[in-house]
């Protein structure tokens, strides 16, 4: 450097806020992988295998330091028998069978707290295809839960 240069000194710049929002979303989305991997009594390797990736890059899902894409994400809730929904951040949500492309509308419940038996009975009732025979299954279930014993 010539002695008589100035050295130019740039200013570091703080990070955008969407970063700080991203990083939290990351470790939020982490938690979640990890609670519901491990209601599943699932290993990282196992998830891994299921999702195509290794245990190491479970291991980064789940301390938020490795974004995961779309089409890893709906793998993961297919694995995890979850509805996507419970892995996006508060707030945002999915309407129709996310698992099967549905749009962005209304906000699901966290199913974790249901009975084997009930999520069962939840999964075949998403899976009914046709809209008649859907309706048709709900009101049945309905008059059998409203009647007297």
């Amino acid at each position: 450097m010539d002695p008589g240069a100035k050295a130019v000194i740039k200013p570091i710049r703080p990070p955008h806020k969407d970063a700080a929002m991203a990083d939290k979303d990351g470790k939020a989305l982490g938690a979640k992988v990890r609670k519901y991997r491990e209601q599943a009594n699932l290993s990282q390797t196992d998830l891994g295998e299921k999702l195509g990736v290794s245990y190491q890059q479970v291991q980064k899902y789940e301390r938020g330091v490795s974004r995961m894409s779309v089409d890893t994400l709906l793998r993961l809730a297919r694995a995890l028998e979850q509805p996507l929904g419970v892995f996006l951040p508060a707030g945002a949500a999915w309407s129709g069978d996310a698992m099967a492309g549905g749009h962005v509308s209304e906000a699901r419940p966290d199913y974790a707290a249901l009975s084997k038996e009930e999520k069962d009975m939840l999964k075949a009732y998403r899976d009914i295809g046709d809209d008649k025979v859907r309706a048709a299954f709900l009101a049945t279930l309905k008059a059998a839960a409203s009647r007297k014993h």
